[in-house]
């Protein structure tokens, strides 16, 4: 049925996808933030936790920004996002996770909408929506307050897809032209939202393939032709994916998160990355949040894989000769959109994410569809006479078919929603990554995770032992630098926040030799160095650092208190002027100005930063208050 879209059907089979989509997750309001991602990306965030305001506006978009200090990446409409929530919600976690999981409906919803669009009737395209919406995989794009990303940008995928798809059914006019403009702009926001939207393009030519069936011809001339021009109408959309995929490769590396691997393991890697996902999708054992890269897999491990794939594919060729097209669609769809995520390009140190199946598992249950439905007619013919169902009434075979999927969808509910629970809180989390992976590298992140936790929480005895534990693990030789560089990093912030700053700077200090171009790290010793009266050593490891980063409002800030205590006010008040062009709401920036200026006798600059201090929610103290006092007092004996 080239070609066939099916528009509209009934609206009820929505209204419950939206309500499955929802059931996994019905006790996320009452869950916590977790010291995965989660204090970086938004309660511990003070550019976000500020809300939406003109700076955090632009930062979000990258002004003022840097990946390797503040933790910032390119995904601007998710930060506005969390920001709004912190709007809405303040701090209560359980708002940030309602959000999660509405968009989360929604995309079910819109997948439902899609596979009608792409041909399937409602049954068939309410399976599909029901498995994206219920599968235990999905639970870490939606139980995890950070990746919103990935929610929000399926959102705007599928929208897009949908508009696509409205776009070649209207006839040629200013209607077109508007659906035109609203696919690509929508793809744009998806990119907005996550990088993941950079194999948008490539799903919307195999729509061209089927339902929309222009891509075609009779010959390879031909059939290059239609695929051409298909192909130039998705040059805007297409130029925005790679400006953002630089983009997202250069901020990656500058955080530090970019691998290098030889070709061979990464090619390796992704073949046996695929036949993971295919496995998770019928068989959703294993899941957790760390699978750690395994490095080059066996060769018995590759081909074994490789051979699963063929066996599939060979299965969706079959499928599409037989009339279902939309089988090899979806098949590829299912490939394409891992492309990103299966090590070709390695990212951060995990081998393989149960989020990462988000996207590409409707394309996986669009082609497994139409390979069950395709085998199963063949069989009922090839059994002929000898089916003992010839005789079943149409009503008894759909009440079978009806309780097995009936049957499935209960059991992946179910575990979705058993495993959902894991995200309730940084102890639950670490819990069950400690009790379900014998992975080191996942063991590392749980006593980090921890360790983070208790020292947030001030309890730094338990902190401490949680730390101690982690350490263990930097030296098995299964885990890298890295490691050992966020453990001493973070150990280093434990000991800032228990005011032990000479432990804090032996930290920091432990990590330069491993990372010497780690700038949180050289600004993390400078601090302390300066807390622990070595003003002159911080003071030179401000300066280097704002030789290689003058945007980097932190190492001003520093230099700013350095000359403060040096009896250099007028300095000081240069460099904090400095970093308040950076950050015009950095506290720390305007308390000290505000004692330099008080120290220059500026009683008009020290009252308007005590006022502005106090605009941002710190009053200033009865010091810094006498201090401009003082400053009337001289003035008046000089007078006198």
């Amino acid at each position: 049925m080239s070609g066939a879209v099916r528009r509209g059907g009934p609206w009820w089979p929505g209204i419950l996808v939206g309500v499955l989509a929802c059931l996994p997750y019905v006790d996320t309001p009452w869950f916590d933030f977790v010291d995965y991602d989660d204090p970086e990306h938004v309660v511990g965030n003070a550019v976000v936790c500020s809300g939406l305001t003109p700076r955090s506006v632009a930062w979000a978009f990258g002004i003022g920004a840097d990946p390797e200090i503040d933790g910032w990446f390119n995904w601007p409409l998710t930060w506005l996002s969390h920001m709004a929530d912190v709007e809405c919600f303040g701090d209560w976690a359980g708002g940030h996770h309602v959000v999660n999981v509405l968009f989360h409906a929604f995309n079910a919803v819109l997948v439902l909408t899609l596979a009608r669009r792409l041909g399937l009737a409602t049954p068939s395209a309410s399976l599909v929506a029901t498995v994206f919406a219920v599968h235990p995989a999905q639970v870490e794009s939606v139980a995890w307050v950070s990746e919103r990303k990935t929610v929000l940008c399926t959102f705007f995928m599928l929208l897009s897809m949908l508009a696509y798809l409205r776009a070649h059914r209207v006839p040629p006019g200013r209607s077109a032209v508007g659906w035109f403009i609203g696919w690509n702009l929508l793809g744009v926001l998806a990119l907005l939202a996550k990088p993941l939207a950079v194999t948008l393009p490539c799903v919307l030519l195999l729509f061209d393939v089927e339902p929309l069936d222009r891509i075609r011809g009779t010959g390879v001339r031909a059939w290059l032709t239609t695929a051409g021009r298909a192909l130039v109408e998705k040059f805007p959309l297409l130029a925005c994916v790679i400006v953002d995929a630089f983009w997202t490769v250069s901020v990656q590396s500058a955080a530090g998160a970019v691998t290098s691997l030889p070709w061979v393991t990464r090619l390796a890697h992704a073949v046996v990355a695929y036949a993971t996902y295919l496995r998770v999708f019928f068989w959703p054992v294993d899941l957790g949040c760390i699978h750690s890269h395994p490095g080059t897999p066996s060769a018995a491990t590759v081909l074994g894989s490789l051979a699963l794939l063929v066996v599939a594919t060979a299965c969706c060729i079959a499928a599409a000769r037989c009339g279902r097209r939309l089988a090899l669609v979806g098949w590829c769809w299912f490939l394409g959109t891992l492309v990103p995520m299966v090590g070709l390009v390695t990212v951060g140190s995990n081998g393989w994410s149960d989020r990462y199946l988000y996207v590409p598992i409707v394309g996986l249950a669009v082609a497994v569809l139409e390979v069950v439905r395709t085998a199963a007619e063949a069989i009922e013919r090839h059994v002929g006479s000898r089916n003992p169902w010839r005789h079943a009434s149409p009503a008894r075979r759909w009440s079978l078919g009806l309780g097995l999927a009936a049957a499935w969808l209960a059991t992946l509910t179910i575990a979705a929603w058993r495993h959902a629970a894991a995200w309730r809180d940084t102890e639950t989390l670490a819990a069950c990554t400690l009790a379900t992976s014998a992975d080191p590298q996942a063991h590392w992140h749980a006593w980090t995770w921890l360790a983070r936790h208790h020292a947030r929480t001030r309890d730094f005895d338990h902190a401490e032992i949680f730390f101690e534990r982690a350490q263990r693990l930097i030296r098995d030789p299964k885990t890298s630098v890295a490691r050992a560089v966020a453990w001493h990093y973070a150990l280093g912030k434990m000991r800032m926040d228990d005011r032990r700053f000479g432990d804090a700077a032996r930290e920091f200090a432990a990590v330069l030799p491993l990372r010497p171009d780690h700038v949180p790290a050289r600004l993390g010793l400078a601090v302390a160095l300066s807390r622990s009266d070595e003003r002159g050593r911080a003071a030179e490891l401000f300066e280097q650092v704002l030789t290689e980063k003058p945007q980097c409002a932190i190492a001003w800030v520093g230099l700013g208190d350095f000359h403060l205590q040096a009896g250099r006010p007028v300095e000081a008040v240069r460099c904090l002027d400095r970093a308040l062009a950076i950050q015009p709401d950095d506290a720390a920036a305007v308390t000290l100005r505000a004692w330099a200026r008080a120290a220059c006798g500026d009683r008009a600059g020290a009252q308007a930063d005590a006022a502005r201090r106090t605009q941002l929610g710190r009053p200033p103290d009865a010091d810094l208050l006498e201090a401009i006092g003082q400053i009337d007092a001289q003035a008046s004996e000089t007078g006198s």
